[in-house]
């Protein structure tokens, strides 16, 4: 029996075959070591609304008898992770809810980056095979006209 609180993190994520998935990670510490554990790993047959999330979230941390240990709960900051975290309290009063949620930083990183990723993608229907340098840099989605028309001058 563990005597201290418990921090959780999870994840939802469609497959490429179409089926949904949930993760959930404990996070505690245990010899004054951390120590993550998972502790399911399910399909989500129903969609991605928070009050389904929930139904995995609670059914998880009753099965494991640690509803009254919740400390935090880590996810993405999709608008399902809200109402999870404000129907939670309100079921279980030992997770605060929206003052007892972590936004996840990485998932923050990550949606930047594919944001900067993407203004170098080719357009589509543009091949990039057996084209130039200068070829694949006009391609690019992020070159505007002015810019072509520089490349052009320099070309």
């Amino acid at each position: 029996s563990y005597a201290g609180r418990i921090s959780f993190s999870s994840d939802t994520w469609t497959s490429p075959n179409h089926r949904s998935y949930m993760a959930i990670l404990a996070h505690l510490e245990h010899e004054g070591q951390p120590l993550v554990l998972l502790l399911d790993l399910s399909e989500v047959p129903f969609s991605h609304t928070g009050a389904a999330l929930l139904q995995v979230m609670q059914r998880t941390v009753l099965e494991f008898g640690i509803a009254t240990k919740v400390l935090t709960f880590t996810g993405d900051n999709a608008t399902n992770n809200d109402t999870l975290c404000e129907e939670w309290h309100k079921l279980n009063l030992h997770f605060l809810g929206e003052e007892s949620r972590i936004r996840c930083i990485l998932h923050t990183e990550s949606l930047a980056a594919r944001i900067i990723i993407k203004q170098f993608d080719v357009l589509p229907g543009t091949s990039t095979i057996d084209q130039d340098d200068t070829e694949k840099v006009l391609a690019c989605r992020f070159i505007t006209p002015r810019r072509k028309q520089k490349v052009n001058n320099f070309t």
